[in-house]
């Protein structure tokens, strides 16, 4: 796994922090070696994930924080499970390296200190995955 981040720094109150990150996760040994990959297919491949991220952070007083980040993550090479019936109406499955996702989201944060010990700390996010491959 690699992450890089640099931050740029507007002034002492606002800060802005580009984020990447990449990571694989290697198939288990009982996906590649426990015979439920697809019959006479090659071995399992790393699932692979990319993550990319703008980050804007603003204390305007000693009270309130705000945050706000924008995101896109990309996964590839998912391990996915295929379902078959045969002709003879046996079943069977078998797993492949067939999934691709990518989510684009935002994320927000409002953190207000009123009195000693009451803080308000409002938070949400919104994200969208989109299968690349069976885009239902």
């Amino acid at each position: 796994m690699s992450i890089s981040v640099l931050d740029v720094s507007l002034n002492k109150n606002n800060i802005i922090k580009l984020l990447y990150g990449k990571a694989i996760k290697m198939p288990s040994y009982m996906e590649n070696d426990g015979g439920i990959q697809n019959p006479g297919s090659p071995m399992l491949k790393p699932e692979a994930v990319q993550a990319y991220e703008v980050n804007y952070i603003s204390n305007i007083n000693r009270n309130l924080t705000i945050n706000f980040s924008a995101f896109h993550n990309r996964l590839d090479k998912l391990i996915v499970r295929t379902q078959v019936f045969d002709s003879q109406n046996n079943y069977y499955s078998y797993l492949s390296n067939l999934g691709r996702l990518t989510t684009n989201g935002v994320e927000g944060q409002f953190k207000l200190s009123l009195i000693n010990k009451f803080i308000i700390d409002l938070a949400g996010t919104y994200q969208q995955t989109n299968d690349e491959i069976n885009p239902d």
